[in-house]
């Protein structure tokens, strides 16, 4: 999945691996990639781009056939 906008990016704004400084639904939002077994990556060119890989057996696992 991939979320991406234009503004001014959010670069040193979002740490993947440690704490964010943006808030409570971006740690909802790690915490969801963790459970998961997901993966995601944050880009801050033209905007600010996240991308999250999801892997096939969890979302089988939900009953999305």
């Amino acid at each position: 999945m991939t979320v991406a906008d234009d503004g001014i990016g959010a670069e040193g704004l979002f740490d993947v691996e440690g704490e964010d400084k943006l808030g409570a639904g971006s740690r909802i939002v790690k915490g969801l990639v963790r459970q998961l077994g997901a993966t995601m990556a944050v880009g801050s060119q033209n905007g600010t781009t996240v991308v999250i890989n999801i892997p096939e057996k969890s979302v089988l696992g939900l009953g999305y056939e």
